[in-house]
């Protein structure tokens, strides 16, 4: 048995790619291995956006990625530095820096480079999508 940390860092318009990675997860699953996160980073930050609304002919896949992590006991995780750069912001950002709202999906954790760094000790794997 593995462990397997994957690693997102495409947009959330490249939805191929998540369905990837979800079929990739499955299958790793069914063959006894655990799944530790998904790791958010660069362009794959845009998941964790909450206020990024998706064409409506378009599959939510953001929502279909976070039904399949909360199903399977999978950590979503997305680098703080990297989301803030691209406008996802915590709450407790929001505040700090007087602006009217935050972005960061509650599904999300936002963490450091340190706690990837931290799965890639642990992993057997490191898997990028």
């Amino acid at each position: 048995m593995a462990t397997f940390t994957l690693l997102l860092s495409q947009p959330l318009s490249d939805a191929n790619n998540v369905i990837n990675l979800m079929g990739f997860a499955q299958a790793a699953r069914i063959a006894g291995h655990d799944i530790t996160s998904v790791f958010c980073y660069q362009a794959g930050t845009e998941f964790a956006n909450q206020l990024q609304v998706l064409p409506s002919d378009e599959p939510n896949i953001r929502k279909q990625l976070k039904s399949f992590c909360q199903q399977h006991g999978i950590a979503l995780e997305v680098c703080i530095s990297a989301a803030n750069r691209r406008g996802v912001i915590s709450d407790e950002d929001a505040s700090d820096n007087d602006l009217a709202h935050h972005s960061l999906d509650p599904d999300f954790a936002l963490v450091g480079l340190g706690e990837l760094a931290q799965h890639l000790q642990r992993s057997d794997r490191v898997v990028q999508f």
